[in-house]
C-alpha cells in the first residue's frame, strides 16, 4: 500500500509539473485512440467486431484451437494487434472490402442520429497547439482534431508526410502518423489510406522520427490516449529518452483496465517518464486554466466552454450505427476457408502449440472438405507446416514437406 501511495504522491507531482510546462508552452502532444472514446468514436474493438460479424461469422461462438478459454472473435478483439489481424485478412481474402468498417470513423457517414463531437481534450490540443505553434503527432484515424479546428475557427492542415516548419506559424498541424481516411470517397478504404496492416507500420518512417526527434530538442513530450503498442514509433521513443527530455504519460487506471496496465507497463520503460495516474478529461478545470494564461485565448476558451457542454453520443446510438455500416458492406463474393485464417493467425502470434493442433485438424478433413481448399489455402498450409516443423526441429519433416511444396509451386505456376 504505502507503495501505491507513493506512486500517487508522485502522480499529483507530476502532474503539477505538466501543468506548469504546458503554460510555458514547452510541451507537445502525442495521441492514440484513447482520447476520442468519450466524444463516442468507435474503438479498433468496436471495428474488429464488426469486421468479425462481416467476414467470421461463425467465430462468435467458435471456441477451438483458441489459446484462452474464449471464442475465436473474444480473442481477436481482445488479444491481437489489429495490423496483424487485417494482414491476414487482406491475405486469405484479396479483397479490400475487408476494410470499409473503418468507414464509421468518417465524418461524411455519420448520421442525425450518431454524429459524434469533439470532447475536451480534443479542444484544448488544437487550442494549445495553436498559442504554442507546435504540431500535434497522432495515431488516430477519425476527424476530432480537424473538426475541434473548425468549431474554434482555427486555421489548420492535415499532414501524413513531415511538414516544413513555417507552416506551424499560422495554423494547426494536425500529424497523422498513421495515415488519413479519405472523406467523399464512398465506401471505398485502401491500404494506402490508413496503416492497417504489419507491412504498413512497421515501415520505418525516417522523415517522421528525425521530425518528432527535432521537437523532443526544445519541448517535452505529453502522452495522451496511447498505450505503446505499435511496432513502429513506441521503439523510437525510447530511443529519444536518452535526450533529457520528459514524457508526460498519461495512464489511465491500471488497476481496473487490461489497456491500461499495459500503457503502464510500457511507459515504465521510458527512463524519463512522468506518469500521471487517471485520464486527461479529468483534468478539465487545469487544462482550461492553462489556456486562460495565454494571451488573446478569451475568446477560445469561452467557445470551448460553450461546446463542451453538447451531449455525448449514446452507447445504443453508437451501436446502432456500427451495425449500419457492417450492413452497408457487400462481401457477397468474398469466400475463404475460416480455419485456415485462424491457423495463420495462431502462427504469426507464436500459438504454436495451437497451431500444431489446427494443422492436424486441417489434414484429417474428409477429401471432399479439404478438396473445397483454393491452391493458395493448400500452399498456406503446407507453408504452415514447414514453419511448425522447422520451430520443432524436425528437420526430416522439414525436408519432405520443402520438397512437395517445391513439387506443387513447379506444377500450379504459383
Amino acid at each position: 500500500m504505502k507503495n501505491r501511495n507513493a506512486f500517487e504522491d508522485k502522480s499529483e507531482k507530476y502532474k503539477k509539473e505538466l501543468f506548469d510546462c504546458l503554460r510555458k508552452k514547452r510541451g507537445f502532444f502525442f495521441t492514440g485512440s484513447g482520447i476520442s472514446i468519450e466524444s463516442g468514436i468507435a474503438k479498433v474493438e468496436d471495428v474488429l467486431k464488426h469486421t468479425c460479424n462481416k467476414f467470421l461469422a461463425g467465430f462468435d461462438n467458435d471456441y477451438s484451437f483458441v489459446p484462452q478459454k474464449m471464442s475465436r472473435k473474444d480473442y481477436i478483439c481482445e488479444g491481437v494487434q489489429p495490423e496483424l489481424f487485417y494482414s491476414i485478412l487482406l491475405e486469405c481474402t484479396e479483397k479490400e472490402r475487408v476494410l470499409e468498417m473503418w468507414n464509421c470513423l468518417k465524418r461524411d457517414h455519420f448520421t442525425s442520429s450518431y454524429c459524434p463531437q469533439p470532447n475536451i481534450i480534443h479542444y484544448f490540443i488544437v487550442a494549445y497547439s495553436y498559442f504554442a505553434n507546435i504540431p500535434i503527432f497522432t495515431m488516430n484515424y477519425d476527424k476530432m482534431f480537424e473538426d475541434a479546428c473548425e468549431k474554434l475557427n482555427l486555421p489548420f492542415c492535415v499532414c501524413v508526410n513531415a511538414p516544413l516548419n513555417k507552416s506551424l506559424q499560422t495554423q494547426v498541424v494536425i500529424c497523422k502518423l498513421h495515415g488519413n481516411l479519405k472523406e467523399n470517397s464512398g465506401n471505398k478504404v485502401t491500404q494506402s489510406d490508413i496503416g492497417t496492416t504489419m507491412s504498413a507500420i512497421s515501415k520505418k518512417n525516417i522523415d517522421w522520427l528525425e521530425y518528432i526527434k527535432k521537437i523532443m530538442q526544445t519541448h517535452d513530450m505529453c502522452i495522451w490516449g496511447y498505450s505503446g503498442r505499435d511496432i513502429d514509433y513506441f521503439l523510437f521513443l525510447r530511443e529519444y529518452a536518452n535526450m533529457k527530455k520528459r514524457f508526460f504519460w498519461t495512464i489511465g487506471d491500471p488497476k481496473k483496465s487490461e489497456v491500461d496496465k499495459l500503457t503502464e507497463v510500457n511507459a515504465s520503460s521510458l527512463p524519463n517518464v512522468m506518469k500521471i495516474i487517471g485520464y486527461p478529461s479529468h483534468m478539465k478545470n487545469e487544462l482550461i486554466k492553462v489556456l486562460s494564461s495565454f494571451y488573446n485565448s478569451n475568446d477560445i476558451v469561452q467557445n470551448i466552454l460553450n461546446l463542451i457542454m453538447n451531449n455525448p453520443v449514446s452507447t445504443e446510438a453508437k451501436e446502432q450505427f456500427l451495425k449500419e455500416i457492417e450492413l452497408s458492406i457487400d462481401a457477397t463474393d468474398i469466400y475463404f476457408d475460416s480455419d485456415i485464417f485462424w491457423m495463420l493467425l495462431m502462427k504469426v502470434t507464436g500459438q504454436n502449440k495451437v497451431l500444431g493442433n489446427i494443422i492436424r485438424a486441417l489434414l484429417e478433413r474428409n477429401k471432399e472438405e479439404y478438396n473445397s481448399l483454393t491452391d493458395k489455402e493448400k500452399f498456406r498450409l503446407l507453408d504452415a507446416r514447414i514453419f511448425f516443423a522447422r520451430e520443432r526441429a524436425d528437420f526430416f519433416t522439414y525436408r519432405q514437406i520443402a520438397k512437395e511444396l517445391k513439387k506443387k509451386a513447379k506444377k500450379s505456376g504459383l
